[in-house]
C-alpha cells in the first residue's frame, strides 16, 4: 500500500505531528488550545487542498469533564470513549517500550472536512499496553514518555507503513521529539554518520513552540529515557548533545529542527528570550495563530 500526497503548486508534502486534535465534540481527544490549533490546522489544509496529513493518538479518555457537586465544588470525571466509529487502516505498527514490543493499531479519522489524521491506538482486545494511550496528559513521567514514543517513533512508523512520502514533518509542540531521533536513527542505518544523519533531519523538520514558562517545557531525566528505551538506538552522548542532561523536550525539538515559530509577534519575543542560550537552536520567528472560519464562524454572519 503506497499513499501519495498530493504535490499542489510545488508544495512540500507535510507530516504534522501533535499530541491532540480538536475535530469535533464527538472526538475528544483535545485537552485545550493546542488541540484546537491542531484541529483547525487540519481543517484548513484540506480545504485548500494541501499535501497534509495528520499523526497522534487515540485517546480513549480525554483531559477531564469538570462538574460542579452538591456542595458547590468542582469535581472531575473521566469518561472512556467507544470509538468504534473510527476507521481500521488495517496497519500496525511496533515500538519498543520498557521492555516490551508494543504493537499500535493505526487508525483513520477524515470524516470532519479534515485533512487525513492517522492515530496510534494500543487500547484493542488482546492489546497489554492499552493504558498507553489510555489518558490524555494522565499519569507520571513513565506515562508521559510511553506516549511520547508512540506519538513520535511509531507516528514516523506509520508514515512508512501506510507508504506516505513526506518532505516536511512539523512538530506541533515538543512532545514529537522522538520523531526527529527516530529519523536519525533511520538515516544512520543508511550509512550516514551521527552528525550527518542530525544534520540531514535538520533540513527536514519545523517546529511550533507553545508554553511561555519553563515550568510548562517537559524536562526527563536520561535514567528514565534510558529506562523506557527512549533512546531508540542512539547514545547517552548523542541523546545529550541533542536535548541537554536533563533531556528536555523543547530545547531538544529547537535543535533538532532547521525552522521554528512562535504563535504570535509578542510569544516570539518571550519565547527568544526564553530559549537564547540554547546552542545550535533554530531561529524562531513569528506566526500568528489563525483559526478555521467555518468551523468558528456562523455562516449567517
Amino acid at each position: 500500500m503506497k499513499i501519495l500526497l498530493k504535490e499542489k503548486n510545488n508544495l512540500p508534502r507535510v507530516a504534522y505531528f501533535c499530541m491532540e486534535y480538536g475535530l469535533h465534540e464527538e472526538l475528544p481527544i483535545y485537552a485545550g488550545g493546542l488541540g484546537i490549533l491542531a484541529g483547525d490546522f487540519m481543517k484548513a489544509a484540506h480545504d485548500l487542498d494541501m499535501p497534509m496529513v495528520g499523526l497522534g493518538i487515540l485517546w480513549r479518555q480525554d483531559y477531564t469533564e469538570q462538574y460542579i457537586g452538591a456542595d458547590g465544588r468542582p469535581y472531575d470525571i473521566y469518561p472512556t470513549f467507544d470509538y468504534a466509529f473510527i476507521k481500521d487502516t488495517g496497519k500496525t505498527v511496533q515500538v519498543r517500550v520498557r521492555g516490551a514490543d508494543v504493537t499500535c493499531k493505526v487508525r483513520l479519522v477524515d470524516q470532519y472536512k479534515n485533512a487525513p489524521l492517522y492515530l496510534l491506538d494500543t487500547n484493542f482486545p488482546g492489546s497489554e499496553h492499552g493504558w498507553m494511550t489510555g489518558k490524555l496528559y494522565g499519569g507520571v513521567n513513565q506515562d508521559r514518555v510511553a506516549q511520547e514514543i508512540i506519538l513520535g517513533i511509531g507516528g514516523v512508523r506509520a508514515l512508512r507503513a501506510l507508504g506516505i512520502e513526506v518532505d516536511i514533518y512539523h512538530f506541533n509542540e515538543g512532545h514529537a521529539v522522538f520523531a526527529g531521533t527516530e529519523l536519525i536513527r533511520e538515516k544512520i542505518g543508511q550509512g550516514m554518520s551521527f552528525h550527518d544523519a542530525w544534520a540531514a533531519t535538520r533540513r527536514e523538520i519545523s517546529f511550533t513552540t507553545h508554553t511561555p514558562v519553563s515550568a510548562g517545557n517537559e524536562e526527563h531525566n536520561h535514567g528514565l529515557l534510558q529506562h523506557m528505551e527512549a533512546y531508540n538506538s542512539l547514545t547517552y552522548e548523542q541523546m545529550k548533545d541533542i536535548g541537554g542532561d536533563p533531556f528536555n523536550m523543547t530545547a531538544a525539538a529547537l535543535r533538532i529542527s532547521g525552522f521554528a515559530n512562535a504563535v504570535s509577534k509578542l510569544h516570539g519575543q518571550t519565547a527568544r528570550k526564553m530559549w537564547k542560550d540554547v546552542h545550535d537552536a533554530a531561529p524562531i520567528i513569528s506566526i500568528t495563530n489563525g483559526v478555521h472560519p467555518e468551523t468558528w464562524q456562523d455562516k449567517h454572519v
